[in-house]
């Protein structure tokens, strides 16, 4: 049975540690109290006057990244703790999206002490009641107050050295999006498949090429990929061995459905094993996260923060392409359309994660599902993407700027909306009725009547029933995360940038989807449909022109853990690829022929790709005294002075 770790009200911050840490200057400010409102939910107007000094934001100013011994003790591997809202809790805007009327959520500068952190927390007369340590989260309750007091309050928090991001936090009673020699059910797999009128239950395969992208499988190499759903059942057949999680927290709080298991079958479901399906990825290893809300604790209400917590545990644990078939356009209870105030918020929120992830040295693309469009007298309107939440509202334009080094363009560049498509037989599309469109939608892939892994309840015995059609953008998605992941394998040195590009890329795409044909399909245009084949071509002669960079680099500081994260930027583009190194230090990299900076922790050094040439720079040892933010959290649990002496210096 699931369960949720719930903060108490003893909890404090100053955990029983070896070392104390002195407040930093600057921080502590005195913060004016928010007003006090009604204990009930309310309704608020939107004010475009009142939502100025939240726009302001969008030029926020990025703070510098400084690491110190005294700020170790902040990076304890303690699970991850989430605010559990009441109903009372919960207010909306006028437009029905709701947020957490209560509690805001702060995100700490890299030099901020727990001295530091507290002081803010008393300085709000607030109560910690959520952490997420890698990422310097906290989530703080305060007296209740409205969404334009909350936003303002966190203005205030943004202009203290120690902040480097506030943001009111959202909750959405979000949902999943959904409405080889494998027997699947009926299949066809000649090259003539898509000339009939029936959809066979592999149709989706055919009609992304995902099959002939198969003829290069020698190319492929092991990936990694991210699945955050809604729980999954890792005895199924067709997933044995396939289903990993990011820790032993998440696998005790893993609570197997249907819906992950039909995500996860698409993307990674055994190949040549005589059962039920084939998934995309050969050999998949999935680490997968459970998102959902436990309603038999009560909890029926999803924040943004639970959502962008797996994702950071995923990418942690190794994941490049990570799978979000979930979203909120059907918690819209008014009009088709949000206010852009509360899209724009969203964007800052969830765009932090991204920007702070590719700071440390991490590289993926998130992959979410454009959503199912919004009930209204029992009839389903397809509506803008940019209604359904976490990913899909971020832009160039909107994304937040607080993070150095990581531009609001690097974190649109890894983000792939999906829309989905219906078969009208003949190898003709058109766009599902029930899917989200709009500007938003990056490409769009088969999204109804999708046969793949299913649960049925009874974990034992696995028959008819535990495999399933089911339609909804939930199922497109997971057909471009295993096309992207096939793509990024091929050479995990490209940037996730690049993997969009291939992907996404209207020369990489073969057939055209058609505006649906529905009168409740609001989004008008055509969309194209992602193409495998074409984009395993374009990542194989992408790499015509490469070379290979091999090298072994050295801490100055020899840190708990030994893997490296470092940075070749190219000095003709001015792409930043972002790599990590084996655990003896060792790495190799495919890259453009060409001229790059090596950066290893601030000390910098020229080298040269040379096309179809093995060049190895030999052994580079970082000059300054670093921290492995993964390795001093696992370890810094014992106590920090157990790190320290474990840590030599040179």
């Amino acid at each position: 049975m699931k369960k949720r770790r719930i903060l108490n009200t003893a909890f404090s911050l100053a955990l029983a540690v070896a070392v104390a840490a002195a407040p930093s200057a600057g921080c502590g400010i005195e913060l004016r109290k928010a007003a006090e409102i009604s204990s009930v939910g309310s309704v608020e107007r939107i004010d475009k006057a009142e939502s100025a000094s939240i726009e302001k934001r969008t030029s926020e100013t990025p703070k510098s990244v400084e690491i110190n011994s005294e700020s170790l003790e902040k990076f304890e591997n303690e699970n991850d703790i989430f605010y559990e809202p009441k109903e009372e809790s919960i207010s909306t805007l006028e437009d029905s999206t709701a947020y957490i009327n209560d509690s805001v959520t702060v995100f700490f500068s890299d030099g901020a002490t727990d001295a530091d952190r507290q002081k803010i927390v008393d300085s709000l007369g607030g109560e910690i009641v959520g952490r997420v340590d890698f990422m310097n989260e906290l989530e703080i309750k305060i007296t209740r107050s409205d969404f334009y007091e909350i936003n303002s309050l966190c203005d205030e928090l943004m202009e203290n050295d120690c902040v480097e991001f506030a943001s009111c936090s959202f909750a959405e009673e979000v949902q999943p999006d959904y409405v080889p020699d494998d027997p699947w059910n009926f299949t066809y797999w000649e090259d003539n498949a898509l000339d009939s009128a029936f959809p066979f239950s592999n149709w989706w395969i055919k009609a992304t090429d995902i099959d002939k992208a198969w003829d290069y499988d020698e190319y492929f190499s092991d990936l990694k990929v991210g699945i955050v759903d809604s729980g999954f059942d890792p005895e199924h057949e067709d997933l044995r061995g396939r289903i990993e999680f990011p820790d032993n927290y998440f696998q005790k709080n893993n609570a197997p459905s249907y819906h992950g298991n039909h995500v996860a079958g698409i993307i990674g479901a055994t190949q040549d094993n005589g059962k039920g399906i084939s998934g995309i990825v050969r050999d998949a290893d999935m680490i997968c996260v459970d998102w959902d809300a436990d309603e038999e604790q009560g909890q029926s209400w999803n924040s943004e923060a639970r959502i962008m917590t797996g994702f950071v545990n995923a990418v942690r644990a190794g994941a490049k392409v990570v799978n979000f078939s979930l979203g909120s356009s059907g918690s819209l209870k008014k009009g088709f359309d949000r206010s852009k105030i509360a899209k724009d918020t969203v964007a800052r929120f969830n765009s932090y994660y991204i920007a702070k992830m590719l700071q440390r040295g991490y590289d993926f693309i998130c992959c979410q599902s454009a959503g199912n469009g919004v009930v209204r007298d029992g009839i389903t309107y397809a509506i803008d993407a940019s209604n359904n939440g976490t990913f899909c509202p971020i832009t160039a334009e909107n994304a937040t700027k607080a993070v150095i080094g990581v531009s609001p363009q690097d974190i649109a560049d890894r983000i792939i909306i999906v829309a989905a498509a219906k078969f009208n037989g003949f190898n003709t599309y058109e766009q599902s009725p029930f899917s989200n469109g709009g500007s938003q939608v990056s490409i769009c892939a088969p999204g109804s009547k999708i046969y793949s892994a299913y649960y049925n309840g009874d974990g034992n015995e696995y028959n008819d029933c535990s495999y399933a059609y089911l339609n909804g953008t939930s199922m497109a998605a997971p057909i471009v995360t295993g096309i992207a992941t096939l793509v990024w394998s091929i050479n995990p040195s490209f940037t996730g940038a690049q993997v969009k590009r291939f992907v996404c890329a209207l020369e990489n795409t073969k057939y055209e989807v058609a505006d649906s044909s529905s009168e409740y399909h609001l989004p008008t245009g055509t969309v194209r449909m992602v193409n495998a084949q074409l984009a395993v071509e374009a990542a194989l002669r992408e790499i015509e022109d490469y070379g290979t960079l091999t090298g072994h680099l050295e801490w100055a500081r020899i840190t708990p853990n030994s893997f490296i994260d470092f940075t070749l930027t190219s000095r003709d583009s001015g792409t930043v690829y972002r790599m990590q190194t084996d655990s003896d230090g060792n790495f190799t990299a495919k890259l453009p022929a060409g001229e790059y900076t090596l950066n290893l922790a601030g000390k910098r050094k020229k080298v040269i790709v040379t096309s179809g040439e093995i060049s190895d720079i030999g052994t580079l040892r970082s000059h300054n005294a670093t921290v492995d933010f993964d390795a001093v959290g696992i370890k810094m649990k014992d106590s920090v002075r157990d790190i320290l002496s474990k840590l030599q210096l040179y």
